[in-house]
């Protein structure tokens, strides 16, 4: 879901240059998103059939300018196989933050109800839309 979220918010800022993609850390390549993940983004205007999962890779860490992550086990897996790229690794709930939050994971709702896939979007995108101002001005920065 995030990843739909975020292509949906860079796109309404017109920044064409910022590519958005995600990538999971136990992931099965070419899985479609979770029917209850994908009627929750439908319901807020966001496409996600033509999502597939992929598993996060070295090259795709090469690649990224910025990996955000959902929960601490996540940076947690991308600190014990990709350690040179850890620069560009932030939990989402605490980049660009102050001060860290004491709980900053946001729940993976696989196997649970509707109702919590509608909590854990709304919780992605209060992120992202707190972030996502940055990363396109940052994206800019590099032309």
């Amino acid at each position: 879901m995030a990843e739909g979220i975020l292509k949906k918010m860079v796109d309404e800022y017109g920044a064409q240059l910022v590519s958005v993609s995600s990538a999971g850390t136990h992931a099965q390549n070419e899985q479609p998103a979770n029917f209850l993940a994908m009627s929750v983004a439908s319901m807020n205007e966001i496409n996600l059939l033509k999502h597939r999962a992929r598993l996060l890779t070295k090259k795709i860490m090469e690649r990224s300018d910025l990996v955000l992550a959902l929960a601490q086990n996540h940076v947690d897996f991308m600190k014990s196989k990709f350690p040179k790229y850890m620069d560009k690794v932030h939990l989402l709930k605490n980049y660009m933050r102050d001060e860290p939050l004491e709980n900053a994971d946001i729940f993976d709702p696989i196997g649970a109800e509707g109702e919590i896939f509608q909590q854990v979007f709304n919780d992605i995108k209060v992120e992202l839309e707190r972030v996502t101002g940055h990363i396109v001005n940052a994206s800019m920065d590099k032309i």
